[in-house]
């Protein structure tokens, strides 16, 4: 099973860890993102920013001219404007957090997030750039690109899914590895349509859970994987689980106490 996933190499590395760092990788991609956040909220920014004092400025003339009818008009304006101002401002302020981070700050972040600590994180990145790693790609080219969604790193004794918190698990400390089936809406010509889209979901011994999607060949050959190692990790027979049968069957299993 494990012709499912290639090993590390050199031109894995250049191409996408040219610093051989995990985490320079995930803040080079995070400013990247970051200019497209700048652009877009600063347009809103801007734009609410001066449908707010239009507002203000129309609704104090019409309260001038005793022009009543318009005063809930120019407030519901005003509100918003603002709202969307506000908003705005927030994610230009936390991207600009994110951003300023760099390799040193996410490392914390992750040891944070994860439960481990700094030189875990830092083993983790030694490990990740050797031959007997494995890049984990859960899913096709197209549909990663299309998601945003980057590879996993597979090593001797950590696994990293690339969420969206850099949740880096020890292998020792899995529990628990299962393939779970999500949905989520979407409108398309005025109508809820439901999309459903597969997980590996891991759980460690430290109620900590990271999650990536997967084809369910890929995510197959991942429990295995983690199984060859830690025989006694719970996968529920490999079968594919829905979020409400993941949440009382974990509920149930681990988080009894």
């Amino acid at each position: 099973m494990q012709a499912q996933f290639s090993q590390m190499n050199e031109d894995y590395i250049n191409k996408h860890y040219p610093e051989r760092s995990v985490f320079s990788a995930v803040n080079k991609a995070n400013k990247k993102l970051g200019i497209g956040v700048y652009v877009f909220f600063a347009i809103l920014l801007a734009a609410s920013g001066y449908g707010t004092v239009w507002g203000i400025l129309t609704t104090m003339e019409d309260m001038k001219n005793g022009d009543s009818d318009m005063l809930s008009v120019g407030i519901v304006i005003i509100g918003f404007c603002f709202v969307v101002f506000a908003l705005s401002l927030f994610v230009i302020i936390l991207t600009i957090k994110r951003n300023s981070l760099g390799a040193e700050g996410l490392i914390k972040k992750s040891a944070k997030n994860s439960q481990c600590s700094e030189s875990e994180i830092r083993e983790f990145e030694l490990q990740a750039m050797a031959s007997d790693s494995y890049i984990l790609s859960l899913t096709g080219k197209i549909k990663a690109v299309l998601n945003g969604q980057k590879d996993g790193v597979l090593t001797r004794d950590y696994i990293y899914l690339a969420d969206a918190k850099n949740i880096v698990m020890k292998r020792g400390n899995i529990i628990g590895a299962f393939l779970v089936e999500r949905s989520f809406y979407i409108n398309v010509n005025n109508t809820r349509k439901l999309i459903n889209y597969l997980t590996v979901t891991l759980v460690s011994d430290k109620s900590i859970q990271t999650l990536a999607e997967t084809s369910f060949e890929a995510g197959e050959a991942l429990l295995e994987m983690l199984r060859e190692q830690n025989p006694q990790i719970d996968v529920n027979n490999g079968s594919v689980m829905t979020e409400k049968e993941y949440s009382k069957y974990c509920k149930a299993k681990f988080f009894t106490h």
